[in-house]
């Protein structure tokens, strides 16, 4: 298989698109085709304006060629990968093969998009070298942002092709490859649309409404926030009718095809246009900021009411995913009645059909469910959690359809299909009746194998210091209250003391902060400054500041190298932490922002001063002059902005522009490691830095500037107050002046003097309080 670098994708329909978007993301040339160019266009402008965004950074859209298949089919020869993404019809397909096949080139790789269609049908009468080299590339929607990436070849296909051409995914596309057998819609959609459709049968049995499916079928047991009916409005309730339809066709011997059966009421949605979110109305109606939800005994939307559900008041506080779980399934009420039908019934679905679709293997069941349809875990992964053995007796009692394996698994397993030996991962294999390792991809790092390995060399509430091999530590968050936003707290600062101790007594040559959760870190202990403000504590609140302003400064001069390796939600204390580092290496999906602002205050943690530092750097080749790194700083952190990736991040100056990014999150953690390794050979720590600021020239502009939103009604007038005083840290204050800069101390006291001023405002104050109870920003 050549090197990847220009791809072909045919079709600029919806999926076609976005799949040529991340594929521009990842550094491809891309050609994108449909019948003629203005379509082609008219998919790219869609990819464009898509939310959410589709393109890491618009500009990446220019490495996509819009192009029509009749006048610039010879230009697939330019391609080293052809990849068709056109609706689901086997007519069109053959028929769009036969007028490239010629053009193709003889080492370029070729793939279909398809879920539904045989792989066989569609490749039927091309030539033999091409169906060697013909493959199944089966992504989900938006595939930036969904990892799966289901993959097989023929039969006939060459072995190597398919094992270099997955390497390629997991590396270049960031994406989490699962092999699959030739059946109806794989194992994500085949499990996943099973799932959805039993819980719709088992809402209108049971009498359930819409919104008590969602508050049972979201978050709580660890599936999007979406949940069941929000998740087909989303996807839309025509493309769901469409798939349960072939689904059914196509599954004629499936014991649970009666399962597949539509509802009558939902083709009538269909054909009366309430196809979901395209549409306006689904599942649920936006009527200006009331949200209805549909009866769906009389197809009419009614007014939300909160479901009551008694086991949800005992459970629902518990933050672990697991533990909620195996009391939730068990429950006696209306929660756990419902609960134990939907899951217990995808559990026996997903058992019986193991070696259809799987092939046997347990593990490509879980990723394929976690990366395409977004569940924390994974059917046999959450089947662990319930208990296997108590939950079978529980199914064979209600009668349920069990898979013969099952019986010599609970006969020789130890009641888990997963279990760690040591620092391996192992799953059952049933056939061999035994436990194998679960193979990970190459360069991957995964911390709860040093866990395991290691004990931790030191452990507080909220974080620990972990060995990660190769003589590197890993200082990782872990926050016990607040496991999903992981803010820092003070056994996180302690930890961050203890860490300039631990790693030159254990010999590490340097240090990783990352860590396995959902989210890096959504910023500091709101909850304390509040508190603070209220009682007038001024001097308090800078002491605080100053605290964590001198952990992080001890931990960015230390004597070995740091590397920060943000993910996902990194916000605040998150990003001051990060850029305060010696490296940045972040994962590609990363919404960062120094948001201070939206809860009524600036940063004061040190991001003032390193924002301006890496807008000095950034411009230094231009030789701007004092104000324009300044003038970015200001745009950066003002308008409290988040990051829709981590180009966007290092766009916006939040980071050094030496920077690292990382497409695949499973390889992050080994990528930051090689970084520490690499700077460890000869390192030196920073020196403290002095930036030449414009002084009051500048405070005035960036003054006049908040004077002038503030009049147009853009901002309000404590919006404007917040403005005054970050212009006032970032020009360098009174003392800042031509010929004099101003060094990192009188930055950092600007930021502590006016963070503490702004937080004893009765305007901040509500911004913090509505940020706690709302999770929102409040315009005050």
């Amino acid at each position: 298989m050549p090197e990847i670098h220009c791809v072909a994708v045919l079709g600029a329909g919806v999926m076609g698109a976005r799949i040529a978007a991340h594929l521009a993301n990842t550094g491809h040339r891309v050609l994108l085709y449909d019948q003629d160019r203005s379509r082609a266009e008219a998919g790219l402008q869609g990819a464009l304006k898509a939310k959410p965004a589709a393109f890491f950074l618009p500009q990446l859209a220019r490495a996509v060629t819009p192009l029509g298949i009749d006048d610039d089919a010879a230009r697939v020869a330019e391609a080293d990968w052809v990849c068709e993404a056109i609706p689901e019809v086997l007519e069109w397909k053959q028929q769009l093969f036969r007028q490239l096949v010629e053009h193709i080139r003889p080492d370029a790789v070729l793939s279909t998009n398809t879920s539904g269609l045989p792989a066989e049908a569609i490749a039927a009468g091309m030539p033999e070298d091409l169906r060697r080299r013909f493959l199944v590339t089966h992504f989900f929607n938006p595939p930036r942002y969904l990892r799966l990436l289901e993959l097989a070849a023929l039969p006939e296909g060459d072995p190597q092709v398919l094992a270099a051409f997955r390497r390629y995914a997991e590396e270049r596309l960031g994406k989490g490859v699962v092999e699959v057998c030739h059946t109806p819609n794989f194992i994500a959609n085949r499990v996943g649309v099973f799932s959805m459709l039993h819980s719709l049968h088992t809402a209108l049995a049971q009498g359930l409404g819409v919104e008590e499916v969602d508050a049972l079928s979201g978050r709580l047991i660890g599936r999007p926030k979406s949940a069941t009916f929000r998740t087909a409005d989303v996807v839309g309730l025509d493309t769901l009718v469409h798939v349960t339809q072939a689904t059914h066709a196509a599954c004629a011997n499936d014991p649970w095809r009666s399962t597949f059966e539509l509802p009558d009421f939902l083709p009538r949605l269909v054909e009366r246009g309430d196809i979901g979110q395209k549409a306006g109305r689904g599942f649920y109606l936006k009527e200006g900021r009331e949200i209805r939800q549909l009866d769906m005994g009389s197809l009419e939307y009614v007014p939300q009411r909160k479901p009551r559900f008694d086991s949800l008041r005992s459970w629902r506080g518990w933050k672990d995913l697991r533990q909620r779980l195996h009391k939730l399934y068990y429950e006696d009420d209306r929660a756990g009645t419902w609960l134990r039908a939907v899951i217990g019934e995808s559990l026996c679905y997903a058992a019986w059909h193991l070696q259809e679709i799987a092939g046997g293997r347990i593990e490509r069941v879980d990723q394929a469910l976690r990366e395409g349809f977004g569940w924390d875990l994974g059917p046999f992964e959450l089947w662990d959690a319930i208990g296997p053995e108590r939950s079978l007796a529980l199914l064979r009692r209600e009668g349920r359809r069990l898979a013969p394996w099952l019986d010599s698994f609970l006969q020789h397993g130890d009641n888990r299909f997963y279990r760690w030996q040591g620092a391996r991962l192992q799953v059952w294999r049933p056939g061999r009746e035994a436990y194998e390792e679960v193979v990970q991809p190459s360069e991957t790092l995964q911390l709860e194998s040093c866990r395991r390995l290691h004990p931790a060399a030191y452990r507080s509430w909220s974080a620990s210091l972990q060995d990660i091999g190769e003589g590197v530590g890993c200082l990782h968050l872990h926050s016990v209250l607040q496991p999903e936003l992981n803010p820092i707290d003070e056994s996180v600062i302690e930890t961050f003391e203890a860490a300039l101790q631990v790693v030159p007594d254990r010999g590490w040559k340097g240090l990783v902060i990352t860590h396995d959760g959902q989210n890096f870190c959504a910023g500091a202990n709101l909850q304390m400054i509040l508190g603070l403000a209220r009682g007038g504590k001024a001097s308090r609140i800078e002491q605080v500041c100053a605290q964590f302003q001198e952990a992080i400064r001890r931990l960015r001069f230390a004597p070995f190298p740091v590397v920060a390796a943000p993910f996902q939600i990194c916000l605040g204390g998150g990003v001051e932490l990060s850029t305060s580092m010696d490296r940045v290496v972040a994962h590609a999906e990363l919404y960062a922002g120094l948001v201070e602002a939206g809860v009524g205050v600036i940063p004061a943690g040190g991001g003032c001063l390193r924002v301006l530092q890496h807008a000095a750097k950034g411009l230094a080749g231009r030789r701007p002059g004092p104000f324009p790194p300044v003038q970015r700083a200001f745009e950066a952190i003002g308008f409290a902005r988040v990051s829709s990736s981590a180009a966007e991040a290092f766009r916006m100056g939040l980071f050094d522009p030496e920077s690292e990014i990382e497409i695949n999150r499973e390889r992050l953690l080994a990528r930051a490691r090689r970084s520490v390794l690499e700077l460890a050979a000869e390192y030196t720590p920073p020196e403290t830095v002095e930036l030449q600021l414009p002084g009051i020239g500048g405070r005035t502009a960036l003054e006049q500037s908040v004077i002038a939103f503030r009049r147009s009604g853009k901002i309000s007038e404590h919006d404007a107050r917040i403005g005054h005083s970050l212009a006032r840290v970032l020009s360098g204050g009174e003392s800042a002046a031509p010929g004099r800069p101003v060094g990192e101390d009188e930055l950092l006291a600007l930021e502590r003097e006016e963070f503490a001023r702004l937080a004893l405002t009765k305007e901040s104050q509500a911004r913090m309080e509505h940020m706690l109870k709302k999770g929102k920003p409040l315009r005050n």
